[in-house]
């Protein structure tokens, strides 16, 4: 990916560390599922940006299969259109978290921070996926009456889907 080089409101580069067992974990979460529930692996699809030895700034897989911001929003929205009432959708992140000035001040008000989840381009002119964002891509899951579970591992996901009233439980 060009760039690398995207700043902060401070002028400070935008830097994310590896952090090396997110990939391990969604792996070994994969087999889990597919041993338990005895799942055909052509209903998973994982999104990971495993390391690549010989050139670091790009992942082994195909950038179809890379966490960007785009092809998160995408699998999410094409998971919902083919999917029917009822189905079971198990969505895991595994990644860094942040908090970042929000880009949706007329619905959260001036100088609130969303959280959001960082995604791999997201330090090279990608977008995080912020909890408004995140909110209403589930939302369009709950109203199709799928049966969604979520799971965020990372730092400040806690308040990465805003209160809802109990509308996602």
């Amino acid at each position: 990916m060009p760039g690398y080089n995207r700043c902060d409101q401070d002028g400070h580069t935008l830097q994310y560390p590896n952090l090396r067992g997110c990939v391990r974990d969604i792996d070994c979460y994969e087999r889990y599922i597919e041993q338990t529930f005895d799942l055909n692996t052509t209903n998973i699809l994982k999104l990971t940006s495993t390391p690549n030895l010989a050139n670091p700034h790009k992942p082994m897989k195909k950038e179809t299969e890379w966490p960007t911001y785009e092809n998160i929003v995408g699998r999410l929205m094409s998971i919902t259109a083919s999917a029917q009432p009822r189905d079971v959708v198990h969505e895991h992140f595994s990644g860094c978290g942040a908090q970042a000035r929000t880009v949706y001040p007329e619905i959260k008000g001036e100088g609130v921070f969303d959280e959001a989840l960082v995604t791999y381009d997201v330090c090279c002119g990608g977008c995080y996926l912020r909890d408004v964002e995140l909110a209403a891509l589930l939302g369009a899951m709950v109203q199709k009456q799928l049966v969604v579970t979520v799971v965020l591992g990372s730092c400040d996901s806690g308040g990465a889907v805003p209160d809802t009233g109990g509308a996602y439980t």
